[in-house]
C-alpha cells in the first residue's frame, strides 16, 4: 500500500505531523449476531489505540466506517478486529501506511494469530525500560567526565579573563 502513494496526490496545505481527521473504510464484512468490528491503529511510537467501526448503510452494510484522528504522512499500523463479547473472533494481518485523510481495505481475515500481533522496529526510547535501567546503571555507576582536565582550566582561564 506504501508503493501505491502518489505524490501528485498529497495535500500540500497539511504539514506532516499535522492531526487530520481519516475515514478508516472497510469492505466485505458481514457481522454476525452480537458481534462488532473495531479498526487498532499503531503509531511508530507504539501507542495503540481501537476505535469502533459503524456501518455506512444500516441494512446488512458490507461497508463499515470509522472517524480517526492521526498525524499526516507519519507511518503507522492498522488492523481489523472482529469482537463478540470482549473476545476476538477474527482479525486481519497490520498492514503498513502513512495517515492521510482516507484509508480503505478490504477484509482479509487471517487464522495466524501471531502474525497478527503489532510490531515495530524502531531505535529504544527514553521511555523504555531496558533504556531506563541503562540510564540508572549509568547513574549509579559514579560522575561522567564530559571533559578533559586542560580543557576545562583553558576555558576557566579565558573566563577570568572577560571578566
Amino acid at each position: 500500500m506504501i508503493d501505491l502513494i502518489n505524490p501528485l496526490f498529497l495535500d500540500s496545505t497539511t504539514s506532516i505531523g499535522e492531526k487530520v481527521s481519516t475515514d478508516v473504510e472497510l469492505y466485505g464484512l458481514v457481522l454476525k449476531k452480537n458481534e462488532k468490528i473495531y479498526v487498532e491503529v499503531a503509531d511508530q511510537r507504539g501507542l495503540v489505540q481501537r476505535f469502533e467501526m459503524k456501518p455506512l448503510n444500516k441494512e446488512k452494510s458490507l461497508v463499515y466506517q470509522a472517524k480517526v484522528w492521526l498525524e499526516y504522512q507519519l507511518p503507522l499500523k492498522y488492523r481489523f478486529l472482529v469482537l463478540k463479547r470482549d473476545q476476538i473472533q477474527s482479525l486481519t494481518l497490520p498492514r503498513l501506511t502513512f495517515a492521510g485523510h482516507v484509508i480503505s481495505d478490504q477484509w482479509s481475515p487471517s487464522s495466524d494469530k501471531e502474525s497478527c500481533e503489532f510490531k515495530w522496529d524502531r531505535p529504544a526510547l527514553p521511555w523504555d525500560k531496558k533504556t531506563n535501567r541503562q540510564n540508572q546503571e549509568t547513574q549509579t555507576s559514579g560522575p561522567v567526565q564530559l571533559i578533559e582536565e586542560e580543557s576545562l582550566n583553558e576555558i576557566k582561564t579565558l573566563l577570568d579573563d572577560l571578566f
